[in-house]
């Protein structure tokens, strides 16, 4: 959750369990809603997993609102 925290924009949202007798919780919920974010990249530096990486292909286009909210469990599918 450490990207959630570095987030200036707050545009990051995590929610996730921790399974009996694992040391780590497993994601459950991973979005971003690209409307607010800043693209300063603190996120991708913040990660200790390598869950994020710097990308080029952020020249998003669209008139829907809801397609700049994305689920990063599941890369191509957008959040309802």
């Amino acid at each position: 959750m450490a990207c959630q925290r570095a987030c200036p924009s707050a545009c990051i949202e995590l929610d996730g369990v921790k399974p009996e007798g694992a040391t780590r919780k497993v994601p459950t919920r991973y979005t971003l809603n690209f409307t607010t974010c800043s693209l300063c990249g603190l996120c991708v530096e913040s990660c200790n997993f390598d869950a994020l990486e710097f990308s080029k292909d952020y020249n998003l286009a669209s008139v829907r609102k809801a397609d700049y909210h994305m689920d990063l469990l599941t890369p191509g599918e957008k959040t309802p």
